[in-house]
């Protein structure tokens, strides 16, 4: 049900800010950042489930959050799987919300936000 929602683009990856974690030349996880100043919108950030519990999603999530600061986003928004939102909570960032997902009727995703 999800497919056509997390289909990522070429286009995307020249318009947006991508970046790849690779070990040992393996794709692990990915993050897209979008946004205009000052608000980024974390787009995307997903590991493989081989990666998950490594510590891999705080390096991404930490290299996406200076990314964003370099670039001078004051703050990030994060549209979280509901199973995610614990992640994000752990690394600072707060519910102010939520949205309705656009692949599975009646299903609510939090909307996190994190100051940067």
């Amino acid at each position: 049900m999800c497919r056509n929602d997390l289909i990522i683009h070429p286009e995307e990856l020249d318009e947006y800010i991508v970046n790849v974690l690779e070990v040992n030349q393996e794709v692990f996880g990915f993050y897209e950042l979008r946004g205009v100043i000052p608000e980024a919108n974390l787009f995307w950030l997903f590991l493989d489930s081989k990666a998950i519990g490594q510590g891999f999603g705080r390096k991404l999530w930490q290299h996406a959050n200076q990314t964003a600061k370099d670039i001078g986003y004051k703050y990030m928004h994060i549209k979280s799987d509901p199973n995610a939102e614990g992640f994000y909570k752990e690394m600072g960032a707060v519910r102010i919300g939520e949205l309705l997902s656009s692949a599975i009727p009646g299903l609510y995703l939090p909307l996190m936000k994190i100051y940067l």
